[in-house]
């Protein structure tokens, strides 16, 4: 995911979260349990895009007693939500999220399972050079010629405000 993505954004995952018993309609609830504590995303799901059971991972074995699921079980896209602007460079912004989601049925009682996702934060080129100081002094001659080189009382030197990118300054 770009530091850049604007809040608010939709962020489509391949997560697919499958009741492989028998129900009139998807009834699968998900929710972010960890890796989510300062509340960059939340969940999102898109009813009006659903995985096809061709897309289906295979069901537990053996599949001859549980339920191939009907059209209107068939699972919507799972997507997250961007709630707060990410900053690579910013020790207090991840430059990883492990999100542990949790799926839970309309069982009584209720089966859950959980999954791990990953998302890597991109370093985007969004930050200027940062000189090394701020003001330098430098001595030259009064007679001194186009070319002549000026002695500086500290080097002078810039590097890219990017921690990853590190362009050429």
């Amino acid at each position: 995911l770009d530091e850049l993505t604007p809040v608010g954004s939709y962020i489509r995952t391949d997560m697919i979260a499958v009741d492989w018993d028998p129900a009139p309609s998807y009834n699968v609830r998900l929710r972010i349990t960890e890796g989510n504590e300062d509340g960059y995303f939340e969940l999102s799901e898109d009813p009006n895009i659903v995985k096809r059971p061709e897309t289906f991972p295979v069901g537990p074995e053996p599949i001859a007693h549980f339920h191939r699921p009907q059209s209107a079980q068939n699972p919507p896209e799972i997507r997250l939500r961007l709630l707060r602007q990410i900053d690579y460079d910013s020790p207090r912004s991840p430059q990883i999220f492990q999100m542990r989601i949790e799926a839970t049925d309309n069982a009584s009682p209720p089966r859950t399972n959980s999954t791990l996702l990953t998302i890597r934060i991109r370093d985007s080129d969004d930050r200027g050079p940062q000189f090394s100081a701020a003001n330098s002094r430098g001595l030259i001659s009064m007679d001194a010629r186009v070319g002549d080189p000026v002695i500086f009382n500290t080097p002078i030197s810039a590097r890219d405000g990017d921690s990853s990118i590190n362009t050429p300054v």
